[in-house]
């Protein structure tokens, strides 16, 4: 029999048609989006690492202090010059400039005028010292301060002259190969004296001026380095 196999597939048709039926259609006019959202995913923006920052550029140690006939340097341990103190420089200022490399003085001192000298305030660390002179109003000097050596070392620094020569090396190894008239020797008024190297712009016939070394009393060692200074050669 065909019968209820037609109205079985009909009831069939009928069922599909409502099905579809019951779909609603998307409104073009509604703000929704027809288009399934995703859901349950995250988007994690990672957080960026901060950069170590570099470290701040350190000055090296101080090691050494090298006396000129221009200018005293102080140098690190390789050579590298830390500060350059001039001469025709505020002799105050390269007090301050070496205090605040170093450490404060060691003690401080002020000489009066004298005949062929004038009012200095010094700046000792040790054995090592910075003279700031005092002139009286209206006179010109040669430099506005100077230095001194009285010992191969302070403030734990080494102290030499710009030739090697150190407080309490031989008079004559430092003398050898120096011009007669960069020495200065004369029995009747001792010390002997070296000028170890010259200031071009002080130069005379008859006595140089830059960095001088002299000789201990007892002799044949050198006392003292100091600079800038005269020496007088014995003709």
């Amino acid at each position: 029999m065909r019968t209820p196999l037609v109205i079985t597939v009909a009831i069939l048709g009928s069922v599909l048609l409502a099905s579809c039926a019951a779909t609603p259609e998307a409104d073009p006019t509604s703000g929704s989006s027809s288009t399934p959202s995703r859901t349950g995913t995250a988007s994690v923006t990672p957080t960026p690492t901060a950069s170590p920052e570099a470290p701040a550029e350190q000055i090296a140690a101080p090691a050494g202090i090298i006396i000129g006939a221009l200018a005293t340097d102080i140098v690190d341990a390789s050579g590298t010059v830390l500060l350059s103190l001039d001469y025709d420089t505020d002799g105050d200022e390269a007090v301050a400039q070496l205090t605040e490399l170093i450490g404060e003085p060691t003690a401080t001192e002020n000489r009066p005028k004298a005949p062929h000298f004038f009012e200095t305030d010094a700046a000792i660390w040790d054995g090592f010292e910075i003279g700031v002179l005092r002139p009286d109003e209206g006179i010109t000097t040669p430099s506005r301060f100077t230095v001194q050596a009285k010992a191969a070392s302070a403030a734990g620094l080494t102290i030499a002259a710009v030739d090697g020569t150190e407080v309490g090396g031989s008079f004559e190894a430092a003398q050898e190969g120096l011009p007669v008239d960069q020495t200065y020797s004369d029995p009747n008024y001792p010390p002997r004296a070296l000028a170890l190297e010259l200031d071009p712009a002080m130069a005379a016939d008859n006595v140089a001026y830059g960095l001088i070394a002299t000789e201990s009393e007892s002799g044949g060692t050198i006392a003292m380095i100091n600079a800038p200074d005269y020496v007088y050669d014995a003709a």
